[in-house]
């Protein structure tokens, strides 16, 4: 029985390293533009932590944040992500997680996704909510509820459809997004 090692020695058609020296580095860009799109990701995640992160933070832990008004740290966030979704997103994942514990922080950025374009945090606010769905703070959890109402989407009501909350009023408000979501995405 021949080992992986032997294998490769007695058939070189799965694994052939002189092919790999038959590429022109010169002429095929895909590696150093991967590279150069890396540092430029690596430089714009630097430029969020050091130009607003602090901002950003110390604004959804010490502010009330109004429900469907944008205020400026809104509008920037955006900006960013019209910027560099996926590194912004990337970020805001790092600062959710870091922050998890602090309930007013959390209520502010559930507001903060809750008023953004649903269509520029694609799934990203779905999963965020979803998650907030099982902390252990009420006031948390119904914010999460009311992104879901706000997006009214159809992954909005899949979330909403497979859980199931404490206390009963929390349950019951959910219910209830979930039977309007249901009627007016004629999903009866």
């Amino acid at each position: 029985m021949a080992t992986q090692s032997n294998f490769f020695k007695l058939n070189n058609t799965l694994y052939n390293p002189p092919i790999f020296g038959s590429i022109n580095k010169e002429e095929n860009n895909i590696i150093s533009d991967s590279k150069a799109a890396l540092k430029s990701n690596i430089e714009f995640k630097k430029h969020i932590e050091s130009k607003f992160q602090n901002v950003f933070v110390s604004t959804l832990k010490n502010q009330e944040l109004e429900i469907d008004y944008k205020n400026h740290i809104e509008f920037l966030l955006e900006e960013l992500f019209l910027e560099n979704e996926f590194v912004t997103k990337d970020w805001l994942n790092e600062i959710y997680i870091s922050n998890y514990n602090d309930t007013k922080f959390l209520i502010n950025i559930l507001k903060i996704i809750g008023n953004l374009d649903k269509k520029l945090l694609k799934s990203y606010g779905i999963v965020i909510s979803g998650s907030a769905l099982v902390h252990k703070n009420v006031e948390v959890k119904e914010m999460a509820i009311r992104v879901f109402e706000n997006w009214n989407t159809i992954e909005s009501y899949t979330f909403l459809k497979n859980c199931t909350l404490t206390p009963k009023w929390l349950d019951d408000y959910k219910n209830e997004v979930k039977a309007n979501i249901e009627e007016e995405l004629c999903l009866i």
